[in-house]
């Protein structure tokens, strides 16, 4: 990638990261990055351990699209889990 390609994106998004960190002290602005920047680096990879990764990916499959929309739409748990098995 070109400078001049970095230079652009930044010129459009750039300033939207500067200003979450300015006023938050995160670079996504997220209020979980907010409540967590407090907490160390190897707290997070220990509290990561401890998700059941398993159920956690088949919640985000089942819930269609996007994890936060929590849709009332939903197929048979078949249909998703016949699809994985097939990858």
């Amino acid at each position: 990638m070109r400078l001049w390609h970095f230079l652009i994106v930044f010129a459009l998004a750039g300033w939207w990261y500067v200003r979450n960190y300015v006023q938050t002290g995160t670079v996504s602005g997220l209020d979980e990055a907010v409540m967590l920047q407090h907490v160390g680096f190897w707290q997070k990879v220990s509290g990561a351990m401890g998700v059941n990764w398993g159920r956690a990916i088949g919640a985000i499959l089942l819930s269609h699209v996007w994890f936060g929309s929590w849709s009332l739409l939903t197929l048979p748990h078949w249909i998703y889990y016949n699809d994985l098995s097939l990858r």
